[in-house]
């Protein structure tokens, strides 16, 4: 066998680059022929590459136009960073934006502590906002996390750990801090497990992008109001004209542990519509508009208790939530179709083992109509399974 430099070889296998996402972003100009639908695609790339020698890790976004004559796609731009600290990162739909998920520790990821920022087409940075104190840690990816944009690229949806009451001892002399809960330390808390541990509750949250009067913009998170408490959410995905989002449920009982490996556990997927709940999906779409004026209020909805709604951003009622598939015993997984009119998605029957075929499912979203769904609450439509 032939002598081989290790190092070296080492060296060469890192700096080949690995393709985290990509998307189709919108043309113009001379990938149209006159009619913006029949315009040809953009794909924007995301790649990540480790830097041996610097131990340091790099996201590298390209920007690829569709070259008639040469029927093949030329790459037009890169915009790299330097990651050591980035947890995820994707672009909008329209490749306008770009949203970085940051940890506020570089040497420790698993920081609950994280930082969400918005950076323009040219790189310069638009918003920051710290999570601390409004979620736990986000989840990009497993079982729970997704993070979509929405079609206009005003808002961005994600799944993270909602942060727990804390308890406080029934000996103590100080007053407990807001949302403190005297007594119950020493109560169980279940956990996900399996490689989920410190995972008790999932929820949904968006960011919301706002446009200034003099151009800025500035953001703010807030969780979707009025959730099943005994019950996590994740996957989230807008529906394509966005207005509203599509998530998985899994209630928390009989039990928590083994979701990560226990496919047919017991799930549903639900509507979460930001109009009324009984408008058609694709009449009257509304979005979370960018707020123009600096008197309304987006305050950080409660998931507990109930919630004041503020009418500017058309905040669901807890009735409001829409169960899709009273049917179906474990769906998850959605998957819009290019002209949004269809979604499909997988689900298992009810079955004792933890591994088990999956079916895929179409659901005709041009032709749902919601009054005919029944208003639900996760818990109340989902039975127990063993």
């Amino acid at each position: 066998m032939a002598n081989v430099d290790v190092p070296e070889l080492v060296r060469q296998v890192f700096s080949i680059p690995e393709i985290d996402s990509g998307v189709f972003v919108n043309s113009s100009g001379a990938n149209c022929l006159g009619d913006e639908k029949r315009c040809l695609p953009s794909v924007s790339l995301v790649t990540s590459q480790t830097d041996v020698d610097l131990d340091s890790k790099h996201i590298t976004r390209h920007t690829y136009n569709y070259d008639r004559s040469q029927n093949h796609f030329n790459r037009n731009n890169s915009t790299s960073l330097v990651a050591s600290d980035i947890i995820h990162s994707c672009q909008s739909r329209s490749g306008k934006y770009s949203l970085i998920i940051r940890s506020t520790s570089a040497k420790n990821k698993e920081d609950t502590n994280q930082i969400l920022e918005v950076f323009g087409s040219s790189g310069e940075l638009c918003v920051r906002v710290q999570t601390e104190e409004i979620h736990g840690k986000i989840l990009t990816g497993g079982i729970f996390g997704n993070v979509d944009w929405s079609p206009n690229d005003d808002s961005i949806v994600y799944t993270a750990q909602v942060i727990l009451p804390k308890f406080v001892s029934l000996f103590s002399s100080s007053e407990p801090q807001l949302g403190g809960v005297v007594g119950g330390e020493f109560d169980y808390v279940e956990e996900w497990g399996e490689r989920m541990e410190g995972i008790s509750r999932v929820g949904i949250f968006l960011f919301h992008l706002e446009q200034q009067e003099n151009g800025s913009i500035t953001g703010k998170i807030s969780p979707l109001a009025s959730l099943a408490v005994d019950c996590s959410y994740g996957q989230p995905v807008f529906t394509p004209h966005g207005n509203g989002v599509i998530m998985v449920g899994w209630p928390h009982s009989p039990r928590k542990l083994g979701i990560l490996h226990y496919i047919t556990r017991r799930s549903s997927l639900y509507y979460y519509p930001f109009s009324s709940p009984f408008s058609h999906p694709f009449s009257n779409a509304t979005t979370l508009a960018p707020i123009k004026t600096k008197n309304n209020s987006n305050k950080p909805e409660s998931n507990t208790g109930n919630p004041t709604v503020d009418t500017n951003n058309k905040t669901p009622k807890r009735h409001q939530l829409i169960c899709l598939t009273p049917d179906d015993h474990s769906p998850i997984n959605v998957r819009f179709s290019p002209d949004g009119r269809k979604f499909i998605y997988t689900t298992t029957d009810n079955v004792w083992y933890h591994k088990s075929c999956s079916r895929l499912r179409i659901f005709d979203w041009a032709a749902f109509v919601p009054s005919l769904y029944s208003l639900t609450s996760c818990s109340s439509s989902s039975s127990s399974s063993s």
